[in-house]
């Protein structure tokens, strides 16, 4: 990530985010998450025979293809697309052939904390094992930059999360790429909690694009889009709300500060 603690977008859109310098107790706390958060989730995922449960999705196939969908839907061309925490590889095989029916190509590569997911992920995709890494998206050191880069805010802790996101928008996103940040939840999370969209704009990040799944009645996915531009951050747009359960409905929304 870029040393300044001020950047000023290089080129035309708003001001880029303030992001404080990473520290070692920044680090601390991210080892400490990863170790007590995110890798005991791998002994759940593999605990399953469901593909779609050992990517860390309870319920069906069908609720699944409803509720993650809407990251294939925030890639609107082909390209490299980046799966951070991609599990065993069950999002990106299923990205590769939601948009295969569409015309576009979709290169996959993943990056995974558990080392036995990662190779879940492997065999899953033979043919690109070799885009399938292992590791933690805080400190990995990405040997290209991608069109496309998923992730959550989850996967670190609060305090940290503006950070991080600035480091993949520097990073990790090739210029006019596009940073997705989805959220998932359960059916019994109150509707009540702001989404990750809220807190995107919060910190200040203009977010272009949400796409949400529903299913059973209820909103359990969103993704929101932040696309950095040609010489910088940030590409103000409309926002768009879609929301699928078999047919969808599309509603349009000005993006506004919370």
């Amino acid at each position: 990530m870029m040393d300044d603690e001020t950047i000023a977008q290089r080129g035309a859109g708003t001001p880029r985010p303030v992001l404080r310098r990473i520290g070692p107790d920044d680090d601390r706390q991210m080892r400490e998450w990863l170790i007590e958060k995110i890798l005991p989730l791998e002994r759940a995922y593999l605990a399953h025979e469901e593909p779609w449960r050992q990517s860390g999705f309870s319920g069906t196939r069908e609720g699944w293809d409803a509720c993650r969908r809407p990251v294939a839907e925030c890639l609107h061309r082909g390209g490299a697309f980046l799966d951070i925490g991609c599990a065993n590889g069950y999002l990106l095989e299923s990205v590769i052939g939601w948009k295969r029916a569409e015309g576009m190509a979709i290169e996959p590569f993943g990056l995974e904390a558990g080392h036995k997911l990662a190779d879940r992920a492997r065999r899953r995709l033979p043919q690109f094992a070799d885009n399938i890494r292992s590791g933690n998206a805080w400190d990995w050191a990405p040997p290209r930059r991608y069109d496309f880069v998923r992730t959550e805010l989850a996967y670190v802790p609060p305090v940290l999360r503006k950070r991080y996101l600035g480091r993949l928008i520097d990073e990790f996103l090739a210029p006019g790429g596009s940073l997705l940040v989805a959220e998932y939840r359960s059916r019994n999370q109150p509707y009540r909690v702001p989404w990750c969209d809220v807190a995107l704009r919060r910190w200040g990040f203009v977010v272009t694009l949400v796409r949400s799944g529903l299913w059973e009645g209820r909103e359990l996915t969103r993704v929101a889009v932040v696309e950095k531009g040609d010489g910088g951050i940030a590409i103000a747009a409309e926002s768009a709300n879609h929301f699928s359960e078999g047919a969808s409905r599309k509603t349009i929304l000005p993006i506004s500060s919370p």
